[in-house]
């Protein structure tokens, strides 16, 4: 092969690496960025899930000990 040959496939390789190595970097902060708000969101849904929790816990101690009203029922409707 001529010199030229090898010389424009070196420089097409070196393009073509610094285009990989710029996609795998986006790619990795994609997914790095995705990882990230997949466990906000599992720690938000966490803090809900005990929220929740926390609400049904009282209504269930308000009902037994019978200092329950009516009126107070809707306030837990959504339990």
């Amino acid at each position: 092969m001529p010199k030229r040959s090898f010389a424009l496939i070196r420089k097409h390789s070196c393009t073509l690496q610094l285009f990989l190595f710029k996609v795998l970097v986006v790619y990795e902060t994609t997914i790095e960025n995705e990882l990230e708000l997949t466990r906000f969101r599992f720690l938000n849904s966490q803090d809900v899930l005990s929220d929740k929790c926390k609400a049904l816990t009282e209504l269930i101690t308000k009902m037994l000990s019978g200092g329950i009203k009516g009126s107070e029922m809707v306030k837990y409707d959504k339990c």
